[in-house]
């Protein structure tokens, strides 16, 4: 993939236009950049659409994108990794932790692309980014009349953002039809992106965007507070994405579970930790747990990343660790995911209140003396 600066006096699309990677001001500093909005450019070459030769694809969508199965898709997404992260229930540091992968890894090097396909654009408005007019947001992803060309990026702190649109809400009840969960797949088959990873952050439930992330995505991260009710929402999510490997996405490599707001203190933590663990196994189950931290909350409340609040903070080791674990999992020699069978079906997660805790998640505690929240 080529990388070519854009300048003012390009104003059309052209066969050979990428993204604009990010430019090191002159004389600066390692690591500081370039900052505002660029574009990404469309890539012009033709292809035709190639759903009707594949008889489990279906006649692909109605803009004609060219399908996973032309030479010219593969070659755009040989070298890029795309990973969704998604739990079916809210307030489990989903966001939080697309946020802080996302720049973990730009801080080490990697090119960094992430899409906020939350209708709710939560993603968004943390990073203090204005919602931007449809023809530069997600949504042109989804409407035939928009140019996915005209999309703006927006640098955030070592990762760029395609940010969220409120017009995705309008536009869902339009997107019914069984081809509409190849969207997003065909437009990254477009789109000529030079990055090492591209991550999806989706919704807190099962929307047409979520399964488009899926359908498009290499390895799938499900963040899990360890309660009852997300640890319910986490083997929806997993038994979801399990169904769109097996139906649409067979490339799909993995699907993982990373433990957030862990507290050690709290015994129903402990319980639902063990139960994940043995349940799904190491294969599914991330060894690194992202703890409570004060300091994940105050950078929250400051529009920034942990790593720029506080490096750190025990939240900011955290993340660091959990990205290296991820980062080696996602390049290791595994193939497609078809480690389903480990998975022990038998094992229905504890009811509240079974275990010692009481089972609300807020005041049971272990015998243990309290650590330090930074």
């Amino acid at each position: 993939m080529r990388v070519r600066q854009r300048y003012a006096s390009e104003t059309q699309l052209g066969s050979s236009f990428h993204h604009t990677s990010r430019t090191q001001k002159e004389g600066a500093g390692r690591g500081e950049f370039d900052t505002g909005a660029r574009s990404i450019y469309i890539c012009t070459q033709s292809e035709p659409d190639a759903f009707g030769s594949d008889p489990t694809r279906g006649t692909g969508p109605p803009h004609g994108m060219c399908a996973r199965g032309s030479p010219f898709l593969f070659s755009a997404l040989s070298n890029m990794t795309v990973l969704t992260v998604c739990n079916h229930k809210g307030g489990t540091g989903k966001t939080t932790s697309v946020i802080h992968i996302a720049a973990a890894l730009g801080l080490s090097g990697q090119q960094v692309l992430v899409f906020d396909l939350d209708p709710q654009g939560f993603l968004t408005s943390t990073l203090d980014v204005n919602e931007p007019p449809p023809e530069e947001s997600i949504a042109a992803f989804f409407d035939p009349d928009l140019d996915p060309g005209q999309i703006r990026l927006h640098e955030a702190s070592g990762f760029d953002l395609v940010p969220s649109s409120s017009t995705l809400t309008r536009r869902m009840r339009r997107l019914n039809k069984p081809t509409d969960v190849l969207w997003v797949r065909e437009a990254l088959g477009e789109l000529s992106l030079d990055y090492d990873l591209v991550v999806f952050d989706t919704a807190a439930a099962v929307t047409v965007y979520s399964l488009n992330a899926l359908v498009a995505c290499d390895h799938v991260l499900i963040p899990v507070l360890p309660e009852y009710q997300a640890v319910i929402g986490a083997e929806q999510t997993f038994q979801t994405a399990g169904m769109v490997h097996k139906k649409l996405n067979p490339a799909m490599q993995s699907r993982l579970m990373l433990f957030t707001q862990v507290d050690g203190r709290k015994r129903v933590h402990q319980t639902y930790r063990e139960y994940i663990r043995g349940k799904y196994g190491a294969s599914h189950v991330m060894d690194t747990e992202i703890r409570t931290s004060t300091s994940l909350t105050q950078a929250h409340d400051e529009g920034e990343t942990v790593f720029d609040h506080d490096p750190n903070a025990r939240g900011a080791r955290d993340y660091a660790n959990a990205v290296d674990e991820l980062w080696t999992r996602m390049h290791s020699d595994a193939g497609p995911d078809e480690a389903s069978e480990s998975v022990k079906s038998d094992q229905t997660p504890p009811e509240p209140g079974s275990s010692p805790s009481d089972g609300d998640g807020t005041d049971s505690y272990a015998p243990s003396p309290p650590v330090s929240s930074r």
